[in-house]
């Protein structure tokens, strides 16, 4: 389900966002430069965000060139990330059946995937979220299923 809501048509439409040619555009330049550890863009540095965005794209715009499909790539795979953590929650705090169920909602979102196409930092935060929730619900909360007797 995800790479069909996810992947289809990612790098046809070209960056609309004003916020996703700037990403996309400081990654080139941090690129064209060699300078990994400062974005730059229209020639001066850009501390507006933190590198790891910049850095999540950098593998796609050194292997694709600087197309829209490089830059929107690390988004729509922290996406599917997302919804594989969804399940993941799901299953653990409410069943297998919850967590599948969720995960499909969250795939055929209108919303999640809009912002799924668009090189924006919304998907990584959020990616890195839900890995927060999950880790956290892995050590303080039992699987579905077991008896609350045996949280100890």
């Amino acid at each position: 389900m995800c790479a069909l809501t996810l992947f289809a048509g990612l790098g046809r439409a070209p960056l609309w966002e004003p916020d996703e040619a700037r990403y996309a555009e400081a990654t080139r330049q941090m690129l064209a430069r060699g300078d990994m550890l400062t974005p730059w863009y229209n020639d001066a540095p850009r501390f507006e965000k933190p590198i790891l965005f910049y850095w999540m794209q950098l593998p796609f715009v050194a292997a694709l060139g600087s197309t829209e499909l490089a830059a929107r790539m690390p988004v729509a795979l922290s996406a599917s990330g997302c919804v594989v953590l969804t399940w993941l929650i799901g299953a653990r705090l409410f069943g297998a059946t919850a967590g599948w169920l969720a995960a499909l909602v969250l795939a055929t979102s209108f919303r999640f995937v809009m912002f799924a196409h668009q090189g924006l930092t919304d998907m990584p935060a959020l990616l890195f979220e839900l890995i927060a929730l999950h880790a956290f619900l892995r050590v303080d909360h039992p699987p579905s299923g077991r008896a609350a007797s045996d949280c100890g």
